[in-house]
This record gives C-alpha cells, structure tokens and sequence, in this order.
C-alpha cells in the first residue's frame, strides 16, 4: 500500500468500521498519524452509519439504523452503579452520560476512554442536569474540555 496515494488510502480507511481503523493504528506510525488526524475523524464520522443509542435502566444498546441488526449491549463508565443512567447527549462520537448520583461522563465509546467532569461546577443554587450540560465543551483541535 506504500505506493497508493494517501487520498486512497483515506478513502479505503474511511469506509472500514471504527473498530476496525482503530486497531490499525498499530499497524505502522504514518497510518496511526494519518487516523489520528482531524481531517481524517472528520472524515470517517461524515462517512459512518448513523448509530442509535437505547437505554433502558442502567444498560445501553447500540443499533445500525442501516442495518436494523439486533440492538447491541454496550459497557459503560457507569456500569458498576445498579440505579438508572441517563444519556444527556451526544456529538461526533462523543456520548454525554450521568447517573442520579451526580456522576456526570463523557465518554468515547470507540476509544474506550472517558473524563468524569467536575461535580464543582454544577453547585449553583439553580443547577440541574440542563444547565450543567451548558458549560462544557470539547475543542477537537487542542483535544481538551472546557467550562
């Protein structure tokens, strides 16, 4: 593949599942620097299934609106908790989840990875779940949250 045009490659990889271009980050550094773009997220989010997210109780379950397949569970953060979760939203990926014990995540399912956010913020005399959800947002250049 060393001889095919980066725009092919990027073409080729932005068809393949997010598990699937996930696992070939390993494959050699110029395929993990050219997945872990910008561009290319973009990319391949501009180009994938849109997905459904289903909770009921504490589980979440994903289905391919595409496919209709049978809803697949999914783990998440707040697992260990027996109480109801609630999904406060999502974007690019990035799914928003809390708990009713004033646990609130964002969380990369594909990645496995998630940021608990900091209960400090949301201590204001009118605070609910709406309003705490306000102040935060991901800058996907700098890769950091922010209030």
């Amino acid at each position: 593949m060393a001889n095919l045009p980066v725009e092919v490659i990027t073409e080729i990889l932005s068809r393949l599942p997010m598990k699937s271009v996930l696992q070939l980050r390993s494959t050699c550094k110029w395929w993990r620097s050219l997945i872990d773009t910008t561009d290319f997220i973009q990319f391949h989010l501009s180009k994938s299934h849109t997905t459904l997210i289903l909770r009921h109780r504490s589980h979440l379950y994903t289905v391919d609106l595409q496919s209709l397949e049978k809803p697949l569970e999914i783990t998440h953060p707040l697992m260990c908790y027996s109480n109801n979760i609630k999904v406060l939203g999502s974007c690019n990926n990035l799914i928003y989840i809390s708990n009713f014990v004033d646990d609130i995540v964002l969380w990369n399912p594909h990645l496995c990875k998630h940021r608990i956010l900091p209960a400090d913020h949301f201590n204001c005399p009118d605070s609910s779940l709406f309003a705490a959800r306000q102040h935060y947002f991901f800058d996907l250049h700098n890769r950091t949250f922010d209030s």
